[in-house]
C-alpha cells in the first residue's frame, strides 16, 4: 500500500544515515536531499529518478524515500516515518581514552560494527592526542560511526559524547546507574564475572600506555571496578573492541 506517495520499506534498499532534522519533516513532503547524500546517490550510485533509499537516524527512526530529479534542485520525497525497535541485549557504553587518529577511526569502525550503544571519550594523562574544543573532530568522529553502520546495515550509529575529562565522564556516568569498570591488566577479575548481564555497562579503556596508577588508583576510589580482559597486554584500539566483542557473545 502507498502512504503519502511513498510506499513503506518491504525490500532490501540502499540504507544512509542522516540528521533528525530531514526525518521530522511530514510525510509526503519534498525535501532538498543533502549535499552529502547527493554525492553518494547522484555521482556514485547514480540511482534514476524514483528511486527508493531507506533514511536512518540516531534516534534510531527508519522512513523510505523517493529520489526526486525534477526541480531546480536535487530532492526527495519522504514516507511515513517508523521506529526500529533496539536489538535485544546489554546496554553498552564505551570509555576510551583519545588515542592517534588512524587507531581511533579502526576503532570507531569496530565499536559500530559489534553494536557499541554509546562511545564516550576521554582525556586522560597519558593521551599524545588532545581535541581541546575542536568541534570538527567529534563531527569527524559521527561520520565515520554513521558510514560504519551503514556498511554494517546496523540499527543506527553509536551515539558519540564529545571528549571529556576522566572525572567529569565518571560523575556523569555514575549518575546514570550504570555498572562502570575499568581494564586493568594484571588484574583477577576477569570482565565477564565481574559484569551483570542484565544491567548497562560503562568500560574504560587506557590510552597508549594505559592509564597512570594515581588514575587507576582514583577511578577504583570512584567506585570503578577493574577487570582483566585476558592474559596479555592490549593495544589502545584492541581493549575496548575486546570487552564489547566478549560482551556481545555472552549474550
Amino acid at each position: 500500500m502507498v502512504v503519502g506517495g511513498v510506499e513503506p520499506v518491504s525490500e532490501q534498499l540502499r540504507l544512509f544515515f542522516v540528521a533528525p532534522e530531514l526525518l521530522d519533516a511530514d510525510e509526503g513532503a519534498v525535501v532538498a536531499m543533502p549535499e552529502p547524500l547527493q554525492r553518494h546517490v547522484l555521482a556514485v550510485l547514480r540511482l534514476a529518478d524514483g528511486a527508493r533509499i531507506e533514511l536512518r537516524d540516531e534516534r534510531a527512526r527508519s522512513r523510505v524515500a523517493e529520489v526526486v530529479h525534477g526541480g531546480s534542485e536535487p530532492s526527495l520525497r519522504l514516507g511515513p516515518v517508523r521506529l526500529l525497535e533496539r536489538p535485544s541485549g546489554q546496554f553498552i557504553v564505551l570509555v576510551p581514552a583519545l588515542i592517534k587518529p588512524k587507531r581511533w577511526a579502526w576503532l570507531l569502525q569496530k565499536a559500530t560494527e559489534l553494536g557499541a550503544d554509546v562511545i564516550a571519550p576521554v582525556e586522560s594523562a597519558r593521551c599524545v592526542v588532545r581535541w581541546g574544543d575542536d568541534p570538527k573532530k567529534s563531527e569527524r568522529s559521527r561520520k565515520i560511526l554513521e558510514e560504519a553502520a551503514r556498511q554494517s546495515e546496523g540499527h543506527a550509529p553509536p551515539k558519540f559524547l564529545a571528549p571529556v575529562s576522566l572525572e567529569h565522564r565518571v560523575t556523569e556516568l555514575a549518575a546514570s546507574g550504570a555498572q562502570l569498570v575499568v581494564a586493568c591488566p594484571g588484574d583477577d577479575s576477569p570482565l565477564l564475572r565481574v559484569v551483570d548481564g542484565e544491567r548497562s555497562v560503562a568500560v574504560f579503556t587506557g590510552p597508549e600506555g594505559g592509564f597512570t596508577d594515581a588514575e587507576v588508583n582514583w577511578l577504583i576510589g570512584q567506585g570503578v571496578r577493574p577487570v582483566q580482559l585476558g592474559p596479555r597486554i592490549l593495544r589502545a584500539e584492541t581493549a575496548p573492541i575486546a570487552a564489547l566483542a566478549a560482551l556481545r557473545l555472552r549474550a
